[in-house]
């Protein structure tokens, strides 16, 4: 339960919750100093394109990562790093970026958030990256500073997911109902799949098919999420799976009431 709630919370906020004013003496400076692989590659389906970089600021920092292509933000088909916060001081950072599609970029933008996501700097280097759309066999091997930042980069999500969820207070929250809800959501979706395939047919049928084309595909995106060790895999099935589970419910009371006018 306080882990999905400090997912809900922590999604939310990527989302974009409204920023809070900073100091205008914040003092930040980011470098770019390397990328896995280098500027000119070609990637499989799903394999990262990890920036290496280094800061120092005066306030915590948030790095988020976005490919373009000729000045256009590519948005379809990607996978990006989740957004914690690096503490003030000096430091190192990791943010990435991959594509399940056939994907070309020719630039890299990092925003520079603070805490409260509101931003304060960019970076950009160019970049002559391909990704072929193809299931690798096997995972390419990681730069040694991949590894070591990845793991470093998700211990603060972590921390930062069990800090958003004990930090909520002890009174009551709309939350503790919800998010339980949202997750039976789930086994409830699959019983009521299988039970309408199993006991419909014709058009009913195809009405109960209608939600696979949607879970099919989400089934893939989260084995993919859960397979690359993502803190945030279960999301886009926890928010999904409600809708599916109401319109499932709504062909069935449908074809219930219809039964019972034509008996």
């Amino acid at each position: 339960m306080q882990t999905l709630r400090g997912l809900f919370l922590t999604s939310t906020m990527v989302l974009g919750l409204p920023a809070m004013p900073v100091s205008a003496q914040t003092a930040v400076h980011a470098t770019i100093v390397e990328t896995d692989p280098k500027t000119e590659s070609v990637l499989h389906a799903n394999e990262p394109l990890s920036v290496h970089i280094t800061y120092q600021s005066d306030v915590p920092l948030r790095f988020e990562t976005a490919g373009y292509s000729s000045g256009v933000k590519i948005q379809k088909s990607v996978a990006m790093n989740t957004v914690p916060s690096y503490p003030a001081g000096s430091g190192e950072a990791i943010a990435w970026l991959s594509f399940d599609k056939e994907t070309s970029i020719d630039e890299i933008r990092i925003k520079i958030s603070d805490k409260y996501w509101k931003q304060l700097d960019s970076l950009s280097v160019p970049i002559n990256m391909k990704w072929n759309g193809i299931t690798p066999q096997k995972w390419r091997e990681r730069a040694p500073w991949v590894t070591q930042l990845n793991s470093i980069h998700q211990s603060m999500t972590s921390q930062a997911l069990q800090a958003s969820a004990s930090g909520s207070g002890g009174g009551f929250d709309m939350l503790d109902i919800l998010i339980p809800l949202m997750a039976w959501t789930i086994p409830l979706y699959f019983l009521l799949q299988i039970y309408m395939l199993k006991k419909y047919q014709g058009a009913w049928r195809k009405a109960a098919l209608v939600p696979l084309l949607v879970m099919a595909p989400l089934l893939v995106y989260t084995g993919i999420a859960l397979f690359a060790k993502s803190n945030l895999w279960p999301l886009m099935m926890l928010f999904i799976t409600p809708v599916l589970s109401l319109y499932l419910i709504g062909v069935l009371t449908c074809r219930y009431f219809l039964q019972r006018a034509q008996a």
